[in-house]
């Protein structure tokens, strides 16, 4: 009985809040003929937040179209409010929004502020960090150039994984910590700021600063992809999904690679390994042994030297074979695995 009582005051309290009644304190018009509404927040600070007029999901309510500048303040009977959040809804299904410009003024922008916006193409975020809630760019498909502030130290793109056309990135200096690349499926290079003491990129491809480990390799990278001397281990998954690249050379310094890190490579043809010897890449029944989970295309290059010393390493047997870290254990038969007659000397 309680819980259908509630029920029926949050649909009261959600129907109410769909009703043609206002929904903002004062609406401003600017030069560029765009409207905007605005919900004071705070009197005393004179803050306040961009919002909808009436029922969000009215067709006409949105009257912004193009490049949306974002003012940092508005004036409103003679007194300035600065605008500090991008309201729930704000501008939602604004499908004529082409680009929107945020003030170093905006710390936040609510669930779902530019949900539908299927024109928004460019977004340039202010220098300091914001928070950005959950759904704030739901089904903004075709967002293809981000700018992210100089201040930032993290990025979540999560927040930008609906876009099919986002190919290229750019990483500030002081980013510490990148989230969810790989939900971008569009994303082909990742450009690192040369000031980046954390991060570094080669060829669209992420990097340690140092470049001993390799992060990640976009999804929709198409480039070859050539693992710079000094390179030492490749991340566990670095290559997830990336069906587009055919070829792939690891260092002599390379020392930590899983039998199944180029696995999902499914349009791989060349792997080519500089080391002289053999380095393990699994284990099977608790022994250490070189093999590789590869694409029935792939062909497996070492030095001319090396070739007849591969051949006989290179582990064949059917079982379960097992990644160093314990994370993969993978059942494998002789089909999955890269035999002795797909080793060549390097052309």
């Amino acid at each position: 009985m309680k819980k259908s009582f509630l029920s029926t005051v949050l649909i009261a309290i959600f129907l109410g809040s769909s009703s043609g009644a206002s929904a903002h304190d004062f609406e401003v018009s600017m030069n560029s003929g765009n409207v905007f509404y605005v919900n004071v927040l705070d009197t005393l600070l004179r803050t306040a937040e961009l919002t909808f007029a009436g029922e969000y999901n009215r067709p006409d309510r949105i009257k912004v179209q193009g490049v949306v500048s974002i003012p940092e303040k508005v004036s409103y009977k003679g007194v300035d409010y600065r605008i500090v959040k991008i309201g729930v809804k704000a501008f939602c299904s604004g499908d004529k929004i082409e680009s929107v410009i945020l003030p170093s003024s905006v710390k936040t922008i609510s669930e779902f502020a530019f949900e539908g916006c299927t024109s928004l193409k460019s977004i340039v975020f202010p220098g300091s960090q914001l928070i950005i809630s959950e759904g704030a760019f739901w089904n903004c498909t075709n967002i293809e150039d981000i700018t992210f502030g100089s201040d930032w130290t993290e990025i979540d793109f999560d927040h930008f994984r609906w876009s099919t056309a986002l190919k290229d990135v750019e990483i500030p200096a002081k980013v510490r910590k990148i989230s969810h690349l790989r939900v971008i499926k569009s994303l082909e290079n990742i450009n690192i700021d040369g000031k980046n003491s954390a991060f570094s990129s080669v060829d669209g491809v992420l990097y340690s600063r140092n470049k001993s480990i390799l992060y990640t390799c976009p999804v929709a990278h198409k480039s070859d992809v050539i693992v710079p001397e000094g390179t030492k281990s490749i991340l566990r998954g670095a290559f997830l999904e990336c069906g587009l690249v055919e070829s792939v050379v690891l260092p002599s310094s390379i020392e930590e690679v899983s039998f199944v890190d180029f696995a999902a490579l499914s349009s791989l043809k060349s792997l080519t390994f500089n080391s002289v010897y053999p380095i393990m890449t699994a284990k099977l029944d608790g022994e250490k042994v070189f093999a590789l989970k590869l694409a029935p295309t792939a062909r497996l290059y070492v030095p001319k030297a090396s070739v007849k010393t591969y051949m006989e390493l290179v582990s064949t047997v059917p079982g379960k074979y097992e990644s160093f870290d314990g994370k993969d254990i993978i059942e494998c038969n002789e089909a999955d695995l890269l035999s002795s007659e797909n080793i060549s000397k390097i052309k």
